[in-house]
């Protein structure tokens, strides 16, 4: 029952650096959001059924530290792994490029 409670919690704790990180960043990997996805479930679920890190939280919410600790996750494996191919930056961002030249 009590995981059934933190559902909401569980998706946007997995997807918020992949998301934002994918869309605004180009350095940005799949093994870098997979990876944020999984610290920020992590997080999440340890700061909801640990009580010593619940209360570590001082009222905030548990997807707080998710967030940050997914994004760092996703800046850190991003920057260590291969970056994305120049064709698949262009494909993702070259929407961008084109408005700005019009």
């Amino acid at each position: 029952a009590k995981l059934a409670n933190h559902e909401v919690v569980f998706i946007p704790g997995m997807k918020v650096g992949g998301i934002l990180f994918g869309m605004y960043w180009k350095r940005a990997t799949a093994a870098g959001a997979i990876a944020s996805a999984l610290v920020g479930v992590a997080t999440v679920l340890a700061f909801t059924w640990v009580p010593a890190l619940s209360g570590a939280l001082h009222g905030f919410h548990a997807l707080f530290p998710a967030t940050i600790l997914g994004s760092l996750t996703m800046l850190i494996v991003s920057s260590l792994t291969q970056a994305p191919p120049q064709e698949t930056i262009e494909r993702h961002f070259g929407i961008f490029e084109k408005s700005k030249a019009e």
